[in-house]
């Protein structure tokens, strides 16, 4: 029999006599301390004297004889753990005979002393020559046993006491009931488990199967969108291309009433073209597809681009617009100069259109770094902000989420009267986040709105050997915000661009000592039909890439724009006094130009780059040779 370990082992009894004696305990298991010999006589038998103590002692024979009276279990081992005696109540407890008993070793005696609960306690009070007690459960035997043992000259005085703790015939049955019920509720609970695992397990799969199914949808979504609006763009561009020749009077002369048709149905046409193209671009940032570059640009550049052509707008609505960059030069900042300046232009055009006539507009740029726990909207770090302030109708703060999603604006009431489709705020923000930046909003409802866009702060830049700065530095794109741009994306690219470019092209023609009397023409006559052309050019490309050079309508209909503005532009340089040198050479600048300028989109293959300059090259040198056509036209019958 093999007792199983208590729930709770009593403790030496901490005495140092020579003698051991059991310790006083408090309860079952717990051991309080030792008291003297006297005391303990005393405790049982209040009426002993109090001089017992030295009565006279008793011979061997009457102690064994006492011994053996016990009625408790009581044996003695020596140093090696040999029975040297046992009582008659020890002989009946192991079923044994006390003669053939005494010398065998305690352990294999009395099999139930091996259990730890024991064993430990036994050997400890060997050892360390004290008192020492344990308590334990025999299951086989239903019984609770104490041992104490004492030490001895030689060895230890071991001392049991066995409860009987055999339920009666109604706790037996009320013990197997309570078991049964017991079993049953685990067997119940285990069932529930499982069918909770299985339905866990199902709302899972089906929760995975959404997200599988909602992806799938998204993209669904993003490419009908983005192939959608590939597809408007080729018919609208084709609506404006026609107004053009009809304004160029080119089915014949155009009244100033059809004049002014033809100048609201290209308006019309280029804000279609806007709105497909933020379609375009937004199905292109969900489906990752998005080019974005990554260039170190100063705010003085790209905010006056925005103001000056909001200006115009917000001049015609009687509202004051306020340049508040007290003379910032510029603060350097890490983005995307055409994305960048795509969201200024939303950010004001927003401004303007919820202000009412008399109100103001704002723009002011700084750098802040926003530490963990500050007030200020936006994330942590360090940022350049450029803040667009109106004091238009406002925006309430439960909306103040709702204005960055698709298609939403803050109140359809109030604001569908000013037009709009709920995409320039949601394409914003996510145009900035892909640049690392972000875009932020702080508005009460009646008192006017701060949009502020944050961008990462621009790298110290590289000091050249004269102290000046370098030029821009391009960085590294963020990954899943890259993709390399087609020949007609180089091209369009270059579109978007071509202010700068007639910009540098203008200047070319200034300084050139070819120009003598370029150098007298004021920026409208240089940029007269250069621009149309440029733009016509340039379009032409996306039209040969997308009809695969084919011969079609498109084609034919982009090849007599060009034919026409390239004829009339060079009866104008024959006007100013050019001579067909001077405009061949205008023609070798301008190819400089547009060639420097594809050279400096970021992330195109040398071989795409190429191509779509040597397609330039070519529609340019078409049109040269037809703006020459339309010098010697205006020489020979006098247009001049």
């Amino acid at each position: 029999m093999s007792p199983s370990r208590p729930p709770q082992r009593a403790t030496d009894s901490q005495s140092d006599s020579p003698v051991g004696r059991p310790a006083a305990r408090e309860s079952v298991g717990r051991v309080v301390g030792h008291v003297g010999a006297g005391q303990e006589d005393r405790r049982r038998h209040p009426r002993l004297p109090a001089d017992a103590a030295e009565a006279t002692p008793i011979s061997p024979a009457e102690l064994w004889d006492a011994l053996d009276a016990v009625s408790e279990p009581l044996f003695v081992v020596d140093r090696h753990w040999r029975l040297r005696y046992l009582n008659g109540a020890a002989a009946r407890l192991l079923s044994t005979d006390r003669d053939s008993a005494v010398g065998e070793v305690i352990w294999r005696v009395d099999r139930r002393l091996t259990s730890d609960v024991f064993h430990d306690p036994l050997v400890a009070a060997m050892r360390e020559r004290r008192a020492m007690h344990a308590e334990g459960f025999v299951r086989e035997t239903s019984s609770w046993i104490v041992v104490s043992a004492y030490p001895t000259t030689d060895g230890l005085l071991v001392l049991q006491h066995v409860a009987d703790t055999s339920p009666t015939d109604d706790e037996q049955r009320h013990l197997l009931e309570a078991e049964r019920a017991a079993r049953e509720e685990a067997e119940r609970l285990a069932a529930e488990l499982q069918t909770a695992r299985e339905a866990a397990e199902g709302d899972r799969r089906a929760a995975e199967q959404a997200r599988v199914d909602a992806e799938a949808a998204a993209r669904a979504k993003s490419d009908f969108l983005a192939t959608m609006s590939h597809e408007l763009r080729t018919p609208i561009n084709a609506i404006t291309g026609y107004t053009q020749l009809l304004e160029l009077g080119v089915a014949g002369p155009v009244t100033d009433a059809q004049r002014g048709y033809l100048n609201r149905l290209h308006a019309s046409g280029r804000h279609l073209l806007g709105l497909v193209d933020d379609v375009l671009d937004l199905a292109n940032i969900e489906r990752g597809r998005m080019s974005i570059t990554r260039e170190r640009l100063t705010t003085g550049v790209v905010v006056g681009a925005a103001l000056a052509l909001i200006t115009p707008e917000a001049a015609a609505r009687s509202i004051r617009l306020y340049d508040e960059r007290e003379g910032d030069v510029g603060l350097p900042f890490v983005g995307d100069e055409h994305r960048v300046r795509q969201i200024l232009i939303n950010l004001l055009s927003n401004a303007v259109k919820f202000t009412p006539p008399g109100g103001t507009v704002a723009v002011g740029c700084d750098h802040v770094v926003h530490r963990p726990g500050s007030e200020r909207p936006g994330p942590d770090g360090e940022w350049v902000c450029i803040s667009v302030r109106d004091t238009g109708i406002g925006i309430a703060k439960e909306q103040q989420r709702a204005i960055f999603e698709p298609f939403m604006q803050a109140d359809s009431s109030r604001t569908r009267s000013a037009g709009g489709t709920g995409l320039g705020l949601a394409l914003s923000r996510r145009l900035a986040r892909l640049m690392g930046g972000d875009l932020t909003v702080e508005s009460r409802l009646g008192k006017g709105s701060t949009f502020t866009l944050l961008l990462p702060v621009a790298p110290a830049a590289a000091e050249s050997g004269d102290g000046a700065v370098a030029g821009p530095a391009t960085i590294a794109p963020p990954q899943r915000a890259w993709t390399e741009p087609t020949p007609a994306e180089l091209a369009a690219r270059v579109r978007e661009q071509l202010e700068q470019v007639i910009a540098e092209f203008v200047s070319r023609v200034r300084a050139d000592p070819a120009f003598g009397v370029g150098r007298a023409l004021s920026r409208a006559h240089l940029e007269n039909h250069t621009l149309s052309l440029l733009g016509a050019v340039l379009q032409s490309l996306r039209v040969i890439e997308e009809s695969g050079g084919l011969e079609g309508d498109l084609l034919r209909d982009g090849s007599a724009i060009q034919e026409h503005i390239a004829f009339q532009h060079g009866e104008q340089r024959f006007r100013l006094g050019w001579t067909a040198s001077v405009l061949s050479h205008e023609y070798a600048i301008l190819r400089d130009v547009v060639r420097a300028a594809v050279e400096r989109v970021p992330g195109q293959q040398q071989d795409r780059s190429d191509r779509a300059i040597e397609v330039l090259d070519r529609l340019l040198t078409r049109a040269e040779e037809v703006s020459l056509r339309g010098h010697e036209h205006a020489r020979r019958f006098g247009r001049g």
